[in-house]
C-alpha cells in the first residue's frame, strides 16, 4: 500500500467515525458501494500477492485454515509436518492446499495484518482512529461456492470485497449482542442460541463486487456464497470494548485486595455454598475499591489485553544489540512506530508500561521520557537538555534502547 493513503472512516466510507459509532449502536448492516477504487484494492492485496504468499512466506498452520461444507478442514490435508515428533511444525503444503481450493475449499488466511505490510498498514491506522484493534483475515473462495454456513460473529464485521462478486445473505434469526467467548475475555458463554439450520429463508440479499464494502453488527447471522469467479474479501473485525470488558476490568484490577481473596468460610460454604450477606459484602468491597481506582491504569489494562493480536514493529536483532553497547550523545533513535504502551506520572515517578513489562523513573525525567517517547528523531544529548544531565538520564535512555522501545531511526518504521 502506498504511503499516500491514509486510511480512515472518512477517506475510506464516506462518514465521520461518529456517523459509524451510530450505526454499530443501532445494529444495523450498512452497504457502502464502490467504497474502495481499483487503486486502493491493489494497493492492500491482489489475487496475484495470494499466489505470492502462499509460494514464498513458508505458511504454517493455523494461519491457514480451509472452511468446507460448513466445517473447518482438518490440517493434515493441506499441510505437511516438518518432522514425526508430536508437536512437529504443520507447513501449508502448496499442492495439496490447491486440491482442496479446487474442490470447493475457502481458504480462510488469519490474521493477514501480522504479516502482510498493506494490511498492517491498514489495521493500525483505524485502530488508532477508533480506539479498539482492527484485525484482518482474507477469503479466497472459488467460483459458485459456499464457504460457510451461516453464522454470527461476537465482533463488528467491515467486509471488503477485493476480487469477484459475492452475495451476502441475512437473516432474522439473530444473536442478541452476543460476548466473545474466543479471546482474551472468555469466561463465559453468552449466547447459547444455535445458528439458523441450513433451510432458514433468507431475509435480505446483498452482492458485494469488487470495491464495495459491507458493515455486518456482531450478532448478526451472514452466510455468502460466490458467483462465477474467484472470490477474494477481507474482514475486518472490530474488537470493541463492552460494558462487560469494563467490568472484568474493574474485578482484574481489585483483585490485588486482600479482603476481596479471603476465602468464604467453609462452614457457609458447606450448608448452603452462598448467602445474600456474602454477595453484598463482595458487591460493596469491590465497589468501595472501584471507586478507587486510577482510570488511566484500568484504560491502558483493558487496551493492552484488547490490543494482543496486532502486529507491532518489529525489532532487527542484530541492529538492535549492536546499538546498545554503541549509545553516544548524537546517535539517533525513535520510538517503534508500531507499539503498545502507555505513560504516566505516578507520586514520584514517571512510568512507563508495554504489555509485559513495567518501568519506573525518577519524576524529575517526565520531560526527558515524553521527549524519547514522541514519536521523533531523538538523541540522548537532547532528552539530557530537558531532563537531569548526566548517569541518571543516560541511564533512561539505555533503558528504553535495551527493552527495544527505542530502535535506531531507520529501524522505527516511520
Amino acid at each position: 500500500m502506498g504511503r499516500n493513503r491514509t486510511w480512515t472512516f472518512e477517506s475510506t466510507f464516506g462518514i465521520s467515525l461518529a456517523e459509524f459509532s451510530a450505526i454499530s449502536a443501532k445494529a444495523e448492516r450498512r452497504l457502502f458501494r464502490q467504497a474502495l477504487s481499483d487503486t486502493d484494492l491493489s494497493s492492500l492485496i491482489t489475487l496475484s500477492d495470494i499466489d505470492e504468499i502462499v509460494a514464498s512466506r513458508n505458511l504454517v498452520f493455523p494461519m491457514v485454515r480451509i472452511s468446507k461444507d460448513g466445517g473447518m478442514l482438518p490440517p493434515h490435508q493441506f499441510t505437511r509436518a516438518s518432522g514425526l515428533e508430536v508437536d512437529a511444525i504443520r507447513y501449508v503444503d502448496s499442492l495439496k492446499l490447491f486440491r482442496c481450493f479446487r474442490d470447493g475449499g475457502t481458504i480462510v488466511f488469519r490474521d493477514m495484518h501480522r504479516y502482510w505490510p498493506p494490511i498492517t498498514e491498514l489495521s493500525w491506522e483505524l485502530t488508532r482512529e477508533i480506539g479498539c484493534a482492527v484485525t484482518v483475515n482474507a477469503y479466497l473462495t472459488p467460483r459458485d461456492t459456499q464457504g460457510l454456513t451461516p453464522h454470527f460473529d461476537y465482533h463488528d464485521l467491515l467486509l471488503v470485497q477485493v476480487a469477484g462478486a459475492k452475495s451476502w445473505y441475512s437473516y432474522s434469526h439473530n444473536a442478541d449482542l452476543p460476548l466473545d467467548n474466543n479471546n482474551w475475555r472468555s469466561i463465559i458463554r453468552s449466547v447459547t442460541m444455535p445458528p439458523p439450520p441450513r433451510d432458514t429463508p433468507v431475509a435480505e440479499t446483498t452482492r458485494l463486487d469488487a470495491g464495495d464494502v459491507l458493515f455486518v453488527p456482531r450478532g448478526s447471522t451472514h452466510a455468502a456464497r460466490t458467483s462465477s469467479e474467484v472470490s477474494l474479501h477481507l474482514a475486518l473485525e472490530l474488537q470493541t470494548w463492552t460494558g462487560f470488558d469494563v467490568a472484568l476490568g474493574v474485578l482484574r484490577q481489585v483483585s490485588s485486595s486482600r479482603k476481596l481473596r479471603t476465602g468464604v468460610p467453609y462452614e457457609i460454604i458447606a450448608d448452603s455454598g452462598l448467602t445474600r450477606e456474602v454477595v453484598s459484602e463482595s458487591i460493596r468491597d469491590a465497589q468501595d475499591l472501584a471507586d478507587g481506582l486510577d482510570i488511566d491504569r484500568l484504560g491502558w489494562a483493558i487496551y493492552r489485553d484488547s490490543h494482543v493480536d496486532l502486529f507491532e514493529t518489529p525489532v532487527r536483532l542484530v541492529s538492535q544489540y549492536n546499538s546498545i553497547a554503541s549509545i553516544e550523545d548524537s546517535a539517533t533513535f525513535a520510538r517503534r512506530e508500531r507499539i503498545l504502551f502507555a505513560m504516566r506520572t505516578e507520586q514520584d515517578h514517571v512510568v512507563v508500561e508495554v504489555p509485559d513489562r513495567v518501568f519506573r523513573f525518577p519524576r524529575a525525567l517526565a520531560s526527558a521520557v515524553e521527549l524519547a517517547l514522541s514519536g521523533h528523531d531523538v538523541t540522548l544529548a537532547a532528552c539530557e537538555a530537558v531532563g537531569t544531565p548526566g548517569h541518571v538520564t543516560r541511564r533512561m535512555f539505555q533503558t528504553l534502547v535495551s527493552e527495544g522501545i527505542l530502535v535506531p531511526s531507520a529501524a522505527a518504521g516511520y
